[in-house]
């Protein structure tokens, strides 16, 4: 049993470290598109000295605005990849408990594992759902860009315009993943001791983080006062930050 969770918890954490690789580089890329799109928007003829190097700069951004659309659609596609591995865990679940079932052993459905299991299967479900909606919108003739280089350019709007935080449905779905490694390695003999010392001291935290908030209030409602006169310390926010 423990050879099998030990194998188990290398498995997805190997699977956790490639999913983060790609998701950290489409990430990378949609930084690089923004800064294609405001350089294009950016762009002025009063800069350049005649028209034909204003166009020839124009269609240099534009190559490198489909070159990043394209890369960023291609790891997306690849991270999606990764994460189907999700779909199978409702599957683990329900053989779980049939087996408890057949062997007479408890079986309890409502547990952080499954919760973790639940969370992160919905957040990829709703990627894959909204994935599928980009890639059937039409094609962007404006721009020239073929279904994929869409999907990103739809992707991206959305995100500006607070239309759908595709960043934020991906953040949740990295941190399900790293949420899953640390309850997978508490099944094993090497880190499972120290992840249940670390649960157990959860309510000391807790109270820790308390007292230590009201110190910074403290201490920030007396810098406040005291050095009021600094740009740093002039409102109850920036000084707050300071002091963390």
């Amino acid at each position: 049993m423990y050879v099998r969770y030990l194998i188990e918890s290398v498995m997805f954490v190997l699977l956790a470290f490639t999913f983060q690789y790609i998701i950290t580089i489409f990430n990378k890329d949609t930084h690089l598109i923004r800064e294609d799109k405001d350089h294009l928007a950016n762009l002025d003829k009063k800069d350049f000295a005649s028209e034909e190097e204003f166009q020839k700069a124009y269609d240099k951004l534009e190559e490198h605005l489909h070159h990043d659309l394209l890369l960023a659609a291609v790891y997306l596609a690849e991270a999606m990849e990764v994460a189907f591995i999700v779909f199978s865990f409702p599957i683990r679940t329900i053989m779980v408990a049939v087996f408890s079932y057949r062997t007479g052993r408890n079986f309890k459905l409502l547990n952080f594992n499954t919760v973790v299991d639940t969370c992160l299967f919905i957040g990829v479900l709703a990627w894959f759902i909204k994935y599928e909606q980009l890639m059937h919108e039409p094609v962007d003739k404006k721009h020239s860009f073929n279904h994929h280089e869409t999907m990103m350019w739809n992707l991206i709007e959305d995100i500006e315009d607070s239309g759908f935080r595709f960043d934020i449905l991906l953040s949740f779905v990295s941190g399900m993943f790293w949420l899953k490694v640390f309850f997978l390695l508490k099944l094993t003999r090497t880190f499972g001791p120290m992840v249940k010392i670390i649960i157990a001291m959860l309510a000391d935290i807790i109270s820790f983080c308390v007292i230590w908030c009201v110190q910074l209030f403290f201490f920030t409602c007396v810098g406040i006062l005291i050095l009021g006169e600094l740009d740093e310390y002039e409102n109850f926010l920036d000084t707050f930050i300071m002091l963390f």
